[in-house]
């Protein structure tokens, strides 16, 4: 019975005594994109620590810093919820743009 890999898209037959070969594909994934990483200044970012650090350093922060502020202004949100709201801002803008 033939036995059948695929590769790019092209299929091929193989013997019953192929072993692929092996893969080298362990680097974490969600690191990727501190492959090659430098700061501005030429710094070496490319691990999650020295990047934290560096934005430590430099004072600044990332946008998943803010998850529980948004989490919270949504609360706020709804919490606040004006029913009449919606319905002026839809009659303001019927008159001023459609009208």
């Amino acid at each position: 019975m033939p036995r059948w890999i695929y590769q790019n898209g092209q299929a091929y037959e193989v013997g019953a005594d192929y072993v692929p070969e092996p893969r080298n594909h362990n680097r974490v994934v969600g690191d990727l994109h501190y492959l090659d990483c430098k700061g501005p200044e030429g710094e070496d970012l490319t691990t999650r620590t020295k990047h934290k650090e560096f934005m430590s350093r430099k004072g600044l922060t990332t946008v998943d810093d803010y998850s529980n502020t948004w989490k919270d202004a949504e609360r706020a949100r709804i919490a606040n919820n004006d029913p009449t709201r919606r319905q002026t801002i839809e009659q303001n803008f019927y008159r001023r743009f459609v009208k």
